[in-house]
């Protein structure tokens, strides 16, 4: 493991972050006018528990501003906060979208953040000695003692969102050095980033963006911005690219790259990405081409979603199916379902 990321792991295990009984945070991100906003509390089964979480929701708003489609994109914490959102999702009403005069469906975000707002640190003490031991552990090269440390970190409840940072971290510092994949190594910088994100955009005072060392959010995108380009997921890294920007990040290495694949996301070539469904069942990818279709060499995908902004459709897996997708949808994401481990090869062509 490099000494960057050994540093930063260290340096984030020392900071005590203090926070101001139980609060919510709600962020829409639909771009459109809101009826009836969605309205969210704490749940009241986890009142004085000390839980943290974040979810973000992901759904469609049709041509009369009916909330449809809502699902889960990202979570932290007890289910009880998906239960949570999605219920103050499902209540909200907006005014449609608007294209050349006529009301389009049209994709939306609803950011969710609990926290606890009692004047406690956002590590527990008997987490962070946890945390400490499987830093010590991965620094001294011992990964048989690092492997049973991250076990019964992994196993000790996680209650706030700042431990959920510290055991991605772990995760990916353990991973990277001893031989973990690629999509687990994104999947626990992603999660990283999904926190500093959402806290920075939420402006909440219990956890600032800059509570996190700048050393580990600069780690974090410039390790995750390769690994993205390495999988193929490009119009990913041209997120984080922009992130990276963003952040006042040096980014004359990358300079290159990003030109590369901005170009290429805009003309006739293919290319094909290769992986396999994830435990959760489902594969997620943002679209770069107008044109595609999936291979699944195993048998094991069963369903197709494409996500866009202006529409939303699923598709049974057809072998010999290739799709194209109408500009007027505008940008849009992919979601494979089928069974854990199942084989997927996506070609997409301009």
């Amino acid at each position: 493991m490099s000494a960057l990321i050994l540093n930063t792991l260290t340096l984030i295990s020392i900071i005590l972050l203090m926070v101001a009984s139980s609060a919510v945070y709600a962020q829409e991100d639909s771009g459109l006018e809101s009826i009836l906003r969605p309205v969210l509390r704490y749940p009241p089964s986890l009142e004085n528990q000390d839980e943290e979480g974040m979810v973000l929701v992901r759904y469609m708003v049709d041509q009369e501003g009916k909330v449809f489609e809502p699902s889960i994109y990202r979570s932290t914490g007890h289910p009880a906060f998906q239960e949570e959102a999605l219920k103050a999702v499902a209540s909200s009403r907006w005014r449609p979208a608007v294209k050349d005069g006529q009301p389009v469906m049209n994709a939306a975000f609803f950011l969710a953040v609990f926290y606890d707002t009692d004047e406690d640190p956002s590590v527990n003490f008997a987490f962070r000695r946890r945390y400490d031991a499987v830093v010590a552990a991965i620094a001294e090269d011992n990964q048989q003692q690092a492997a049973q440390l991250l076990e019964e970190l992994e196993s000790y409840p996680v209650a706030t969102n700042f431990e959920h940072v510290l055991l991605n971290l772990t995760r990916y510092g353990y991973y990277r050095k001893y031989g973990g994949n690629e999509l687990q190594l994104m999947q626990y910088l992603d999660a990283v980033l999904f926190f500093e994100s959402s806290y920075r955009s939420s402006g909440t005072t219990k956890l600032a963006a800059d509570s996190m060392p700048a050393d580990v959010l600069a780690m974090a995108r410039r390790n995750l911005f390769m690994l993205q380009i390495n999988n193929r997921r490009y119009v990913e890294a041209l997120k984080t690219y922009a992130l990276m920007l963003e952040g006042g990040q040096d980014v004359s290495e990358f300079e290159t790259a990003s030109d590369r694949i901005l170009a290429l996301t805009q003309d006739d070539s293919a290319y094909v990405v290769a992986d396999v469904v994830p435990d959760s069942g489902s594969w997620n990818i943002l679209v770069a081409k107008r044109g595609f279709y999936v291979e699944s060499p195993d048998g094991g995908i069963t369903e197709i979603k494409l996500r866009c902004l202006h529409n939303i459709q699923t598709f049974q897996y057809s072998e010999a199916a290739e799709y194209r997708i109408p500009a007027s949808w505008a940008n849009c994401s992919l979601e494979i379902k089928g069974s854990p481990g199942a084989q997927v090869h996506l070609e997409q062509y301009g």
